[in-house]
């Protein structure tokens, strides 16, 4: 698809395992700030073949925990209006380990 993360090109393979874990990164920090309902609800989008960049979701969820629904979420996607000011790819090592040496806790769900 030629989109690349942190918008440096890459061979094929190392693209989309990138692009991976931004986005379970992003859905992780979602969770995190946003709740599980957010979270799953935006994940969810992929069922009408939508998809947020991770620098959408923090925006995309706040909308949400303030009423939104899919349909505000299409339209503010369709403006630009979801995106960071600054592009953020977030890194799955950065968000499951904060804290130096301290091991993340894995759990079978988001």
């Amino acid at each position: 698809m030629k989109q690349y993360v942190d918008f440096r090109e890459e061979a094929e393979d190392s693209a989309r395992s990138r692009w991976y874990d931004t986005l379970l990164a992003g859905f992780v920090l979602l969770k995190r700030d946003c709740g599980e309902d957010v979270a799953t609800r935006i994940c969810d989008l992929s069922l009408d073949n939508q998809c947020l960049y991770p620098y959408e979701m923090e925006r995309a969820g706040q909308e949400l925990k303030n009423g939104g629904n899919a349909d505000t979420l299409f339209q503010l996607m369709e403006e630009g209006l979801l995106e960071a000011p600054t592009p953020v790819f977030p890194k799955l090592k950065d968000v499951l380990n904060p804290v130096l040496g301290q091991e993340p806790e894995m759990t079978s769900q988001l």
